[in-house]
């Protein structure tokens, strides 16, 4: 009969996942948590990258475009034989800078929990910070959302 692994021996057994594994590479919880957060967040469906642009400098530039900045700036003319058409101007939308804002939490696995290599509770904690992650996310971008909506509005 082959040795097996003793209980309180932390081991990776195939695909397996010990909680003093993940605790020791702290990398594997936060792609979790960034995986399922990605996953249940809204804010993605009205915002997007321009550009491919990430954070540079604590913020993000970014485009209001409003349905003026649709057109160019002035009106078609029609152009009599042989002549021109009438040069128009673009409009640029305005340009705002979002600041990055650092949330975050953390919570706490008790030595007791390691040793008997509680993996539920790992994952529902890590489950847990991920849907508030997504929450806080959401309502930041949807009070943005609405914030810009009472400007078009007003």
């Amino acid at each position: 009969m082959p040795v097996q692994n003793p209980t309180l021996v932390p081991a990776l057994d195939g695909r397996t996942l010990t909680v003093d594994q993940a605790l020791a590479r702290p990398t594997i919880i936060r792609d979790r948590i960034a995986t399922l957060a990605d996953n249940l967040m809204v804010a993605p469906a009205f915002y997007r990258p321009a550009g491919g642009q990430g954070v540079t400098g604590g913020g993000i530039l970014y485009s209001v475009t409003r349905a003026t900045d649709q057109y160019l700036d002035g009106d078609l003319e029609e152009r009599a034989p042989g002549g021109e058409y009438k040069q128009l101007q673009g409009v640029d939308p305005e340009v705002k800078l979002a600041k990055v804002k650092d949330w975050g939490a953390k919570f706490r696995i008790e030595d007791e929990r390691r040793t008997r290599n509680d993996v539920d509770y790992l994952d529902q904690q890590t489950t847990q910070l991920a849907n508030t992650i997504a929450k806080k996310i959401d309502d930041e971008a949807m009070r943005v959302l609405m914030a810009a909506l009472d400007d078009v509005v007003t």
